[in-house]
């Protein structure tokens, strides 16, 4: 029995390699039955059987084929509890980590109490098991604020957030990248608040960071060029935020088949810049010359690129274009509603925008 047992794991770990997590799971269910009948529920065989069960659940729940089907996906990564809690007790890693994705699955579903609720009970045993000075804390704060601010408690989420930060500080020389992280999202919440010069100042230290970590031509140090000459863009500060822009994407181009998404978010801040400026020539050449890059090698049917056929939309109709608006714009709209659904107001705002023409 127990040499079956030993062949089906090797068997269910081929399985889960190749995809196939319904079968995965079945065989190793059957093995570790046998592991529990011959050797009982505290032995490393039984343990190691659950432990990896878990882990099939855990990544089904994650890669299950209908991405948006979030109960089928909680449900999976549930099993994956039910099993952790079955067989270790609540302060073991693999809880903590089936937990904090239980709770941004409730969170991606809209449920964001439930996900707060997990995400409280996540942080009190990760502060009692590894204290609350570390990087897997802040970033579970972080995540915390996020919640919050989907809920509209900003304050709240200001507070989370300056915590993580505070923690992440800490730890900036070995992973900049998160702190980096961590600083946008907090000048995004008091950007919310109105208060700008805060903003201002925390997208201005991210940049001064990144530049003495990484150097001016690294592609982290051109994300936080591009995340201030958004908030330029937005202040309508349009020649700083052009200025930013050009100088992030020289960093980009030299590795564009990488860094090819972040080049044409870039362009796109420069078009709606300039547009500001009314010259919407160039604006449309930007945003045309973004389509033709996600073209090449990005999915046409995601909603970035929904979002750039609707702006070449709306510059086709500044110029008269109308056949051709209307053209971009209702292939822009399929694109929504395949992945948001009718009952959407980003949606029913491009609808609106449709009928306008």
């Amino acid at each position: 029995n127990t040499a079956y047992a030993e062949i089906a794991s090797i068997y269910a770990n081929l399985c889960y390699q190749s995809g196939n997590y319904e079968a995965a799971i079945e065989v190793l269910t059957e093995a570790s039955q046998i592991y529990k009948s011959v050797f009982g529920k505290s032995h490393p065989h039984y343990l190691n059987a659950m432990k990896e069960l878990a882990h099939f659940y855990r990544s089904y729940g994650v890669y299950y084929s209908d991405h948006f089907n979030y109960g089928e996906r909680i449900r999976l990564v549930n099993e994956a509890m039910k099993i952790i809690k079955s067989s270790f007790n609540i302060e073991h890693s693999d809880y903590v980590i089936t937990l904090e994705l239980l709770s941004s699955l409730y969170s991606l579903s809209g449920n964001t109490q439930e996900a707060i609720c997990l995400r409280k009970e996540a942080l009190e045993i990760r502060k009692k098991v590894s204290g609350a000075k570390n990087t897997e804390f802040a970033a579970s704060l972080s995540h915390l604020a996020e919640d919050y601010y989907k809920e509209g408690d900003i304050s709240e989420a200001i507070r989370l957030m300056t915590e993580a930060l505070n923690i992440q500080k800490l730890f900036v020389e070995k992973i900049p990248s998160s702190y980096t992280l961590i600083v946008n999202k907090l000048a995004l919440y008091y950007s919310e608040q109105g208060d700008y010069k805060k903003t201002l100042h925390l997208l201005t230290e991210s940049v001064d960071i990144s530049k003495k970590i990484f150097g001016e031509d690294h592609p982290n140090y051109a994300e936080t060029l591009v995340d201030l000459a958004d908030y330029y863009r937005m202040l309508g500060n349009y020649n700083n935020a052009i200025s930013l822009a050009t100088d992030a994407n020289s960093i980009f181009l030299k590795d564009l088949d990488k860094y090819r998404t972040d080049y044409v978010y870039s362009l796109m801040i420069m078009a709606s810049c300039y547009s500001g400026l009314w010259e919407e020539g160039k604006a449309l050449q930007l945003v045309s010359n973004a389509i033709d890059i996600y073209r090449e090698t990005l999915d046409e049917r995601d909603l970035l690129y929904a979002h750039l056929l609707l702006y070449q939309a709306n510059l086709h109709h500044f110029f008269k274009n109308v056949d051709e608006a209307i053209r971009l714009a209702t292939k822009a709209i399929d694109i929504q509603k395949q992945f948001l659904g009718d009952n959407n107001l980003e949606y029913a705002s491009s609808l609106n925008r449709l009928a306008s023409y």
